[in-house]
């Protein structure tokens, strides 16, 4: 038989401040370190696109935000034009920062989230904070760490998202700056997890 070039996997990558790879104080971390990064150099035989952007929020609608600020218009519009094999997503802080609420919230990514499970892999990495050892910054935390560990465990806990895998930091991988974005090792603890979650391991 003829043997047809194997056409490459597609992995699309839509997330928010810690996809695009932002560091805590200001700037972005330096290609490489960055966990996007560390997954593609992991999968050179996939494509990878990577979607993220600083303040970019699930749903648009639930925050009055739209555009690529949106993150569910972005998803579904670069779903259809790439139609990848896996989808993961990073999203969920920036709406329980703007006041959404846990279960609304919850309710909206499984709507979102359990037909595309249907049709591709889906990786959801999990909003997580820290109570940041300066404590009096603006940001979410105290609150928002307990915002994200109820979402996590909602989330879970769906029949509806069986078939979703989950990503979840450890509190070690949280820049302590302002409890929100990935430090360093957070980065390499994302992607190391991200990649066992695909079934990838070197």
């Amino acid at each position: 038989g003829k043997e047809g070039k194997v056409a490459p996997m597609t992995l699309l990558i839509v997330g928010d401040s810690n996809t695009f790879g932002y560091r805590p104080g200001g700037g972005r971390y330096l290609p490489g370190d960055r966990w996007t990064d560390q997954v593609k150099q992991a999968l050179p035989a996939e494509r990878v696109r990577v979607e993220g952007q600083n303040g970019r929020v699930f749903f648009g609608r639930l925050c009055g935000l739209q555009g690529l600020a949106d993150g569910s218009s972005v998803l579904r519009r670069t779903y259809a034009a790439l139609q990848p094999e896996t989808v993961l997503v990073q999203l969920g802080t920036n709406d329980l920062l703007y006041g959404v609420g846990v279960t609304v919230l919850a309710d909206a990514m499984a709507a979102f989230l359990a037909p595309l499970a249907e049709q591709t892999r889906v990786i959801v990495l999990l909003p997580h904070a820290v109570d940041p050892l300066a404590g009096d910054l603006a940001f979410g935390p105290p609150w928002m760490v307990h915002a994200c560990r109820a979402l996590a465990e909602q989330l879970r806990a769906r029949e509806d998202l069986a078939r979703v895998r989950w990503v979840e930091v450890s509190d070690a991988g949280i820049d302590l700056f302002d409890g929100l974005h990935l430090s360093l090792d957070g980065h390499r603890e994302t992607a190391r997890k991200v990649l066992e979650a695909m079934d990838v391991h070197g």
